[in-house]
C-alpha cells in the first residue's frame, strides 16, 4: 500500500491551454509539472515531453494515456509501472480524484530507509518467536487474536480445542463445542467431504477444501478449511488441527460477479455497434449479436475465426497489423476510419476503435477489444455536405447582408475561434446580445468568464473541453450576465474543426437569445401550479398517466375514493384497480391498457363502473381525455372520475316508482274492463234476447245494428286494454302459481310445447315477483310472436343468495348486437330496465336460426323477501 508520506500534495501546476514557451523554463527547472484546471486533472508533463518538439500548447504535449497509482498499489508495483511506462513520476488517484504525485527518487529513498527497519524488525521477530515457544499462554493469546477460526480434533474427530473466532463464526460458546464431533456442525451435504478429509489426514495428507457449516441459529456459513494432521513419536494418528476462514462475503461477491457478467453480456448485445475481441494471433474469441449479424456468422461460431473468414478478407493483413500494434504498445487505437467490405461484397467505410484488455496483474495483454460501425452512408452525406458547404460558402459571401438581417430578426449571433492565432470573431448580433460596443470592444476567449453566469461557468468549460476531446459538437442552454447587468438565457451550439493529424484548429458556434422562451416556461410552470390547485379543490378524482402507464398526478380526492395514498399509486400505478368491482375490472383495465399500450385512441371516452368502498358498492363515471401531440401521437392520458352513486340510486327509485305506477294503472284498467266492457256486453245480450223473440214488435234490423255496434265497441275495447290486466293470481297465490296459470292458458290455446321447472318455496316481495312475472311473460310472448318458436323451456332455481332463471326457445333467433344498436328491440330495453330496478343482471345469447337463451340473475337479500 502506498504511504501517504510519499505523495507530493502540491507541486508546479500548469493549465492545459498554457503556451509551451511560457512554462518551458519553469519545467526545465523543476523536471515535471502537474497539468490541471477547473475540470480536474489532465496529466503529468515532463521535460522529455517538450524537448525537441514543436508544440504550441501544453495539451498537445500530453500523452494519450498515462498510468496512475492507487492507495492499494504496492511500492514494488509502482516502481515496475514507472519502468515499464518510462515515467519518473506518476499521479496518485484516490476514488477517481487526483491527490498528488509520487516520484521514483522518493520510492528509492523510502526503500533504503525501510531496509534497516526491516532488518531490525526481523531480529525482534526472532526474539518474539523464542519467547512464544517458551510460553503456552502467549501461544494461546496469539491463536485467540487470529481473525481465522482454529479447530483441533482428536483421533475420534471429537473437538478438543476451538478459538473464540471459531466459536463466534458458528454462533456457539467454546464450551458448547468442546467434546462434540466435528461432523455435528457440518451441513449434511458436506458430511461425506468431512469424512474424506479425516481419512486423508489419517494417511498424513493435509487437505484444503470448501465446506459449509450450520450455525446455531440454523443459517449456513461458507468456509475454506485447511487441515494438518499430527502423530505421536510412533507415527500413530493423534488428531488434526484446522484453520477455518469465513468466505461467505467472498461467495456473495462471486455470485454478484456472475450476475454482473450476465448483465454485461446483455449490455454488450444491446449496444447498437458491432463489438468483437481477438487473441494475440488475431483469431476471434467472440463477438456480440450486432457483429454476428454483420459478418453473417452465428454468435456461437465466431470463436476461432480469423479475418480471412470475414467479408473484409482482402484487408486482413492491414487489420492484423492494427491488432499487433495494440498488443505490442498496449495503447488503444481510437475512432479511426478505414475501408472494408460488407456481406454483399460492397466497399464500406467503418469507424473503428481497438483497445487492449489487460490481465488482472495489469501487465499482460490478453486480448484486443474492437468496436466498429458502418459509416458508409455518413461518408456519402459528408461528401455531399462538403460540396454543399462549398456552395454555401459562396452563397454566404454573396448574402452577408441578408444573413445579418436574419440574425437580427432571429436574435442569433455566431462566432469563430481560431486556435493557432487565438483570434475570436463575433457577428454583429452577438455584440448586441452581449451588450458590447463593436467599435470599442475586442472579443477575447477569456471574456466568457466575465459574461457567463458564475454558477454556470464550470459547466460551460467542462462541456466545451469535453467536446474537443471527443471531437463532438454540442448544444447547451445556460445563463449570462450582459454588460448592463441583465440576466439572460442563451442557447449555444458549437462544433470543431481538426486537421489531418487530429489537431484542434478551430471552433465555430452560434448563440441565440432564448430569454423570452425561458420566461414563458416559468410562466407555464406557474400555470401548472394553478391547475393543480384547481384539481385539489374539486370533488372529482383526477388521475394523469404518461404513455408508459406511470402516474404523474393524482389529487387528494383519489385517496378518499379509492382508499390508496398518492405515494402508493405512483409506486404501483395499477394498485387502484384493486377497488374495482370484479364484474367491471376486465372492461376497465382492458380499455385503459389498450390505449396506453397500443396508443390507438385519441378521442375522449366515457363509461361507468363500480368499486368497493368498505362494505358499500359505489358507482363511478369515468371520462377519459387522451392528449396527443401535433402528429396525433398519444403523450398523456387524463382520467376524471365522478361519484354517481346517488344518481344511480335516484334512477332505481324512479324505475321502482314506474313499476308501482304501472301496477296501479293495470289495476285501474282491470276495473275499467269490469265497469266499461261488462255493461256493454250486458246491453248486447239484451238486444240479442229481444231479437230472439219471434212475436216481438220491435224493429229487428235497428236492434241488430245496435247489437253489432256494441259488440264491435266491446271487441275494440277488449283488444286495447286486455293485455294490461293485472295478474290477480300473482297477488293471491304468488309467482309460481301465476306463471303456471299463464303457461296453462297458452297450452290450451296453442300447439306450443312447454317445460317449466322450479324449486322456489319462499315468498318474495311484490315488486320482485311482479318484475320476474312481467319479464317471463315478455320473453314468452317474444318467442311466440317474433321467434315463431314451437318449444319453450323455463327453469327457475333458488340457491338462497340469488334466483337464477333460464328461458330457452327453438325459434329463428336474432342478432342481439344489431337489434340493440338499431333500437328495434324495445322489449329488450324494458327487460333490462326492470332488471336494473331490482339489482339483477341479464345475459342474452342468440343468433339467426339458432334459437334464443336468456339468463336472469336476481340477488336476494332480506329486503327482497316478504
Amino acid at each position: 500500500m502506498i504511504s501517504q508520506t510519499l505523495v507530493l500534495k502540491k507541486y508546479f501546476e500548469v493549465k492545459p491551454w498554457d503556451g509551451v514557451d511560457t512554462i518551458r523554463p519553469m519545467l526545465l527547472r523543476n523536471g515535471f509539472a502537474v497539468v490541471i484546471d477547473e475540470i480536474g486533472f489532465w496529466g503529468i508533463l515532463t521535460t522529455n515531453d517538450i524537448i525537441k518538439k514543436n508544440h504550441r500548447l501544453v495539451i498537445d504535449c500530453l500523452k494519450p494515456t498515462i498510468p496512475f497509482v492507487e492507495e492499494k498499489d504496492s511500492l514494488p508495483f509502482v516502481l515496475d509501472l514507472m519502468y515499464s511506462s518510462n515515467n519518473e513520476v506518476l499521479p496518485y488517484i484516490n476514488q477517481k480524484k487526483f491527490i498528488g504525485v509520487i516520484t521514483r527518487n522518493q520510492i528509492t529513498t523510502y526503500f533504503q530507509n525501510s531496509t534497516e527497519q526491516l532488518n531490525k524488525a526481523i531480529a525482534e521477530l526472532n526474539d518474539t518467536n523464542t519467547k512464544l515457544k517458551e510460553s503456552e499462554e502467549k501461544y494461546r493469546l496469539l491463536v485467540e487474536s487470529l481473525n481465522e477460526g482454529v479447530w483441533q480434533i482428536d483421533k475420534n474427530s471429537n473437538t478438543v480445542f476451538v478459538n473464540r473466532r471459531m466459536a463466534q463464526m458458528l454462533g456457539y460458546s467454546i464450551d458448547e463445542m468442546l467434546g462434540k464431533p466435528n461432523i455435528q456442525f457440518v451441513d449434511p451435504r458436506f458430511r461425506n467431504s468431512i469424512t474424506n478429509i479425516v481419512d486423508k489426514n489419517r494417511d498424513g495428507i493435509a487437505i484444503q477444501r470448501e465446506v459449509e457449516f450450520i450455525k446455531k441459529d440454523g443459517t449456513r456459513v461458507n468456509t475454506i478449511i485447511e487441515t494438518s494432521p499430527f502423530f505421536d513419536d510412533n507415527g500413530i494418528y493423534k488428531g488434526a488441527i484446522a484453520g477455518v476462514l469465513d468466505i461467505s462475503k467472498r461467495k456473495k461477491t462471486e455470485n454478484d460477479l456472475v450476475q454482473s457478467e450476465k448483465m454485461l453480456k446483455t449490455i454488450i448485445n444491446s449496444v447498437p455497434a458491432a463489438i468483437f475481441w481477438k487473441d494475440s494471433n488475431s483469431a476471434y474469441l467472440g463477438g456480440n449479436i450486432r457483429f454476428a449479424e454483420y459478418v453473417g456468422i452465428p454468435v456461437n461460431e465466431i470463436s476461432g475465426k480469423t479475418d480471412k473468414d470475414m467479408p473484409w478478407k482482402d484487408f486482413k493483413s492491414i487489420y492484423n497489423q492494427e491488432d499487433q500494434s495494440v498488443f505490442r504498445t498496449g495503447k488503444p487505437l481510437l475512432s479511426f476510419e478505414k475501408v472494408g467490405k460488407n456481406l454483399k461484397g460492397e466497399h464500406t467505410w467503418f469507424r473503428v476503435s481497438k483497445v487492449p484488455l489487460f490481465a488482472p496483474n495489469g501487465k499482460e495483454i490478453i486480448s484486443v477489444i474492437g468496436i466498429f460501425e458502418d459509416i458508409t452512408d455518413q461518408k456519402k452525406r459528408d461528401n455531399e455536405l462538403y460540396e454543399y458547404r462549398n456552395q454555401l460558402e459562396q452563397l454566404v459571401k454573396e448574402r452577408t447582408f441578408e444573413l445579418q438581417d436574419a440574425q437580427r430578426i432571429a436574435n442569433i449571433g455566431n462566432w469563430t475561434y481560431d486556435i493557432a492565432s487565438g483570434n475570436l470573431t463575433w457577428s454583429d448580433q452577438l455584440f448586441h446580445i452581449y451588450c458590447k460596443n463593436k467599435n470599442s470592444f475586442t472579443p477575447k476567449y477569456s471574456i466568457y468568464r466575465d459574461i457567463v453566469h458564475p454558477d454556470d461557468i464550470s459547466l460551460v468549460s467542462r462541456i466545451y473541453f469535453k467536446s474537443i476531446e471527443n471531437k463532438e459538437s454540442f448544444t447547451l442552454e445556460h445563463r449570462i450576465v450582459d454588460s448592463k447587468g441583465q440576466l439572460k438565457w442563451i442557447s449555444t451550439s458549437c462544433e470543431h474543426r481538426f486537421d489531418e493529424n487530429g489537431n484542434h484548429i478551430e471552433s465555430i458556434g452560434t448563440v441565440q437569445d432564448i430569454t423570452a422562451r425561458k420566461n414563458l416556461e416559468i410562466e407555464l410552470k406557474q400555470k401548472d401550479s394553478e391547475f393543480e390547485l384547481f384539481f385539489e379543490n374539486i370533488n372529482d378524482v383526477v388521475l394523469i398517466f404518461d404513455i408508459d402507464g406511470n402516474t404523474i398526478y393524482a389529487n387528494r380526492v383519489f385517496e378518499k375514493v379509492f382508499g390508496k395514498t398518492i405515494a402508493e399509486q405512483k409506486q404501483n400505478p395499477s394498485s387502484f384497480l384493486d377497488s374495482v368491482h370484479a364484474e367491471d375490472i376486465d372492461k376497465f383495465s382492458g380499455f385503459i391498457l389498450e390505449i396506453l399500450t397500443l396508443h390507438n385512441s385519441i378521442a375522449d371516452f366515457n363509461f361507468e363502473f363500480r368499486i368497493h368502498q368498505g362494505r358499500d358498492i359505489k358507482w363511478l363515471h369515468l371520462k377519459g381525455i387522451p392528449v396527443a401531440d401535433s402528429d396525433r401521437k398519444l403523450i398523456r392520458l387524463s382520467l376524471i372520475i365522478t361519484d354517481i352513486t346517488k344518481t344511480k340510486q335516484a334512477q332505481r327509485d324512479i324505475l321502482s316508482a314506474m313499476v308501482h305506477a304501472e301496477e296501479r294503472e293495470r289495476t285501474r284498467l282491470a276495473q275499467d274492463l269490469h265497469d266499461g266492457i261488462g255493461p256493454l256486453l250486458s246491453t248486447t245480450k239484451l238486444y240479442l234476447q229481444l231479437l230472439s223473440k219471434p212475436k216481438s214488435k220491435i224493429n229487428k234490423e235497428s236492434f241488430a245494428a245496435q247489437a253489432e255496434e256494441s259488440i264491435d265497441e266491446a271487441i275494440s275495447s277488449v283488444r286495447e286494454i286486455s293485455h294490461n290486466l293485472s295478474p290477480s293470481l300473482l297477488t293471491r297465490f304468488g309467482l309460481t302459481s301465476a306463471i303456471n296459470s299463464y303457461i296453462g292458458r297458452l297450452r290450451n290455446s296453442t300447439n306450443l310445447r312447454f317445460t317449466y321447472n322450479h324449486n322456489l318455496q319462499r315468498p318474495l316481495n311484490f315488486e320482485v315477483e311482479t318484475t320476474i312475472y312481467r319479464i317471463v311473460v315478455e320473453c314468452v310472448n317474444n318467442a311466440i310472436r317474433h321467434a315463431k318458436a314451437s318449444s319453450i323451456n323455463i327453469e327457475m332455481n333458488d340457491n338462497e343468495e340469488k334466483i337464477l332463471i333460464a328461458i330457452a326457445d327453438n325459434g329463428i333467433g336474432f342478432d342481439v348486437e344489431q337489434t340493440v344498436k338499431t333500437k328495434k328491440g324495445l322489449g329488450l330495453v324494458n327487460i333490462n330496465n326492470r332488471m336494473e330496478n331490482i339489482g339483477g343482471k341479464i345475459e342474452i345469447k342468440s343468433a339467426p336460426r339458432n334459437g334464443t337463451q336468456i339468463k336472469l340473475t336476481i340477488p336476494i337479500d332480506d329486503n327482497a323477501l316478504r
